[in-house]
């Protein structure tokens, strides 16, 4: 399957738990198990992840492992019958674009945005409140806030928001630097 086809099913998978949440009054809580669930899938470390991919285990023993998991994290009752249809239907595959389709759709409707913000070093949560209200000052919506730590920004920040990054890092002035000296360097010496 295309990359296309398959982020249209994952939309509509998504589209699917959220009209139901949305019917059952749920869409909160469940919003809030989907952004616990997304994190779990993006964590590197994680062995379930690694483990419901597998396909040494039979569908039954992977259903098995995620149920366990999703009742020892106490999950929404809607959220986990969700995921076990898709591990069901051999569709696990595509939860991770179903866990963003989803996140999107729930952003869009509660008026938030998410921003991601890196830095060299671990922000202060003062911070990262300051940072927070200035950018929902700025787009006059919610914001959602991940961090992140990059030691290759060497100083300030990076700020991903609605598609858009704004750098203000110390590697990214640098590199402005060099470009404008080669640059200038050059064109002084077109023999070099």
């Amino acid at each position: 399957m295309t990359m296309a086809l398959d982020a249209s099913i994952a939309r509509r998978y998504a589209r699917a738990l959220f009209e139901l949440a949305e019917e059952q009054a749920v869409s909160g809580p469940v919003a809030a198990d989907m952004d616990r669930f997304g994190a779990i899938l993006a964590d590197p470390s994680s062995t379930l992840v690694s483990t419901l991919a597998n396909p040494v285990f039979t569908i039954g023993e992977r259903q098995a492992a995620l149920a366990a998991v999703l009742d020892r994290l106490s999950f929404h009752p809607l959220l986990r019958s969700f995921l076990l249809l898709l591990m069901a239907k051999n569709r696990f595959a595509w939860a991770p674009q179903v866990v963003q389709a989803f996140t999107e759709r729930a952003d869009r409707q509660a008026g938030r945005v998410r921003a991601r913000i890196s830095a060299a070093r671990p922000l202060s949560p003062a911070l990262i409140q300051e940072i927070t209200a200035s950018l929902a000052k700025a787009t006059g919506r919610d914001v959602v806030v991940t961090t992140a730590q990059d030691p290759s920004l060497l100083a300030g920040l990076v700020v991903e928001l609605g598609g858009t990054v704004y750098d203000a890092s110390l590697r990214s002035r640098l590199n402005q630097i060099e470009h404008a000296l080669s640059h200038s360097y050059s064109s002084e010496n077109p023999e070099a």
